[in-house]
């Protein structure tokens, strides 16, 4: 979810029951406005995760988790999303689930399944590799000059055999198995949040 500068909050959801391993299917992202109405500003996502918008107000991008993509859209006055277009596709692999973004206008996003951080270019270059002891699954850019790098991570995955398999999240609650680290950085945060 990211909220605009208006007030407005933008929220993404599974769309499918993930814990009782159902297959993903695409779903909606839903605008929920300061008066508390609600309505579905995009649809066929596949997995509508981390998102951001530009310092301008004008662009939304958000983390497409289960097709490995950023997806952008242009906002228009009234908060409806319109110009849906393919942001980046990170180079050599990675699945973007928390994003932030900074202010050369790069995305930060965490990356569970290849335990790291990067930082992406529209397009797809990755320019920062960051590896973390976990899986990461969300980062933001903050502290006094947002020049501090948090990242949160945990052990979403089992490792048997050379594969990946999800743990099962209600024990993952019950083990409190998260972690948080910072890394300074030269690129500032940006925009909301």
């Amino acid at each position: 979810m990211v909220v605009d500068g208006k007030g407005r909050a933008y929220v993404g959801n599974w769309g499918f029951n993930y814990e009782s391993g159902d297959k993903p299917v695409t779903t909606t992202l839903v605008c929920v406005s300061p008066d508390g109405s609600a309505r579905a500003v995009a649809d066929q996502l596949l997995f509508p995760n981390g998102c951001v918008i530009t310092p301008d107000g004008r662009t939304l991008i958000i983390a497409e988790t289960f097709a490995g993509r950023l997806t952008a859209f242009n906002i228009a006055d009234d908060g409806a999303l319109h110009g849906r277009r393919v942001w980046a596709m990170p180079e050599g692999g990675g699945r973007p689930d928390g994003i932030c973004l900074d202010a050369d206008g790069a995305i930060w996003l965490a990356s569970p399944p290849t335990r790291e951080v990067l930082r992406v270019r529209e397009g797809g270059e990755v320019t920062h590799r960051v590896a973390v002891n976990g899986d990461a699954v969300a980062c933001m850019l903050d502290g006094a000059d947002r020049r501090t790098l948090f990242i949160l991570s945990t052990q979403l995955f089992d490792r048997i055999e050379g594969r990946r398999q999800f743990n099962d999240f209600r024990r993952l609650r019950e083990l409190r198995a998260g972690r948080i680290d910072t890394l300074r950085v030269d690129h500032p945060g940006a925009g909301w949040p």
